[in-house]
C-alpha cells in the first residue's frame, strides 16, 4: 500500500503558536529526528496512517513516551486494521 500524504495539510495555521503540525511518513528515522526537535512533552498525537496494524504499532512505540503526563494517542480509523 502505498504511503499517500496530503502535503496541503503543512497549510494548515493556527493562531496558538504552540500547536504544531508535522505532515509526514512518521515510521520513519528522518521524522523522527524531526519530531525530537518539539522538546518537552506532547498533549496529543494523532497518527491518521495506513491504518494497518504494524504501521499503528511502529508509531506508537516511537512516539508514546513523548506524550505529556495524560496526554493522548489517537489513532484515526483503527478499524481499518482487521
Amino acid at each position: 500500500m502505498e504511503r499517500a500524504i496530503n502535503i496541503a495539510c503543512t497549510q494548515l495555521t493556527y493562531d496558538e503558536q504552540y500547536i504544531q503540525i508535522l505532515v509526514a511518513d512518521a515510521i520513519t528515522d528522518e521524522v523522527e529526528s524531526a519530531f525530537a526537535v518539539h522538546s518537552g512533552r506532547i498533549d496529543l498525537i494523532t497518527d491518521d496512517g495506513l491504518h494497518r496494524s504494524s504501521d499503528i504499532v511502529l508509531s506508537f512505540v516511537r512516539y508514546s513516551p513523548k506524550l505529556a503526563e495524560g496526554g493522548i494517542f489517537a489513532v484515526e480509523d483503527p478499524h481499518g486494521s482487521f
